[in-house]
């Protein structure tokens, strides 16, 4: 049994919280860009901010065939890769969803210093628009071999979470929202805007450079974070226990931990990642049974 309670409470106060990162970055921005057009003019601002608002919907409406060209994306094996089929077709059925997502077999591969060739990764991705049917799941082979028919489909529940939820739209409209910081930054360090090369330009460009470079990716691997507790609470939700997406997780981190070297710690690593640590998801992920279940 799951304590579907405390799973609705976790979907909300992940959307809570992303939702308050969202508006206080957005904030943020809008007073760079007031700055920026107070002291620069219109005619340097817009050109900045629609280059970078149109790159990031490009890459928004392009990726999944950016995604199928970088990762060397095929369809699956209907006999090899039965499974895969076979579990999104159940959840498909669960969701009454009349477009299936599209499936490929990824391949990702990590750099080892200690061997030669890079490392096939066990990894699972969702990507695509996500409207109307143009939405699409992706898993690497040794997924696939590594994890049972019921993590599998637990990973892939992660993965629709994130789908249904809109999560590759929400990341993109923050992208295309804080695009162009770091070059308004740098019309006031050079002096191009109406304040000439003054202190006070170079301190605002200073900030506005500090803002772009570290502020807005910590706010970026916040909302990332977020994102994956609420994928992990619906999976939850979608198969009906936390156990098999827990099983999944830790044999994934038994592999990287046997196959991969460690890296070194650094200050910002906690601050600067996409998902959150393995202990906290799998903590939250055991909360979510009841105490009949746990015992």
């Amino acid at each position: 049994m799951i304590d579907k309670k405390k799973i609705y409470m976790r979907v909300m106060t992940s959307w809570f919280n992303s939702l308050i990162i969202f508006l206080v970055l957005s904030i943020i921005m809008l007073m760079i860009v007031g700055a920026a057009s107070y002291f620069g003019g219109a005619r340097i601002i817009i050109p900045i901010l629609m280059t970078g608002s149109l790159f990031g919907l490009t890459i928004w409406l392009l990726s999944e065939p950016i995604v199928v060209a970088y990762s060397k994306a095929r369809a699956p094996d209907p006999e090899k890769h039965a499974n895969f089929i076979k579990i999104v077709d159940e959840l498909s059925q669960q969701f009454r969803w009349w477009i299936k997502p599209r499936l490929y077999l990824l391949e990702m591969k990590i750099k080892n210093p200690e061997k030669e060739e890079p490392i096939p990764i066990p990894n699972a991705a969702a990507f695509g628009i996500g409207f109307l049917g143009q939405y699409a799941i992706g898993i690497t082979e040794p997924i696939y071999n590594l994890l049972s028919y019921d993590e599998l489909k637990a990973v892939i529940a992660h993965e629709i979470g994130h789908i249904r939820s809109k999560d590759v739209g929400l990341m993109t409209t923050f992208v295309i929202i804080t695009n162009g910081a770091e070059q308004i930054a740098k019309l006031f360090t050079s002096g191009k805007t109406a304040l000439g090369k003054s202190p006070v330009s170079m301190v605002l460009g200073l900030i506005m450079y500090v803002v772009a470079k570290l502020f807005f990716p910590i706010g970026r691997s916040a909302l990332s974070q977020e994102r994956e507790f609420n994928a992990d609470a619906l999976a939850t939700l979608y198969t009906g226990t936390p156990e098999h997406l827990i099983s999944g997780l830790k044999k994934m981190q038994e592999w990287s931990i046997a196959n991969l070297p460690e890296k070194p710690h650094h200050i910002l690593d906690d601050v600067l990642i996409s998902h959150p640590k393995m202990d906290n998801r799998l903590e939250t992920l055991q909360s979510y049974q009841t105490e009949k279940e746990t015992t």
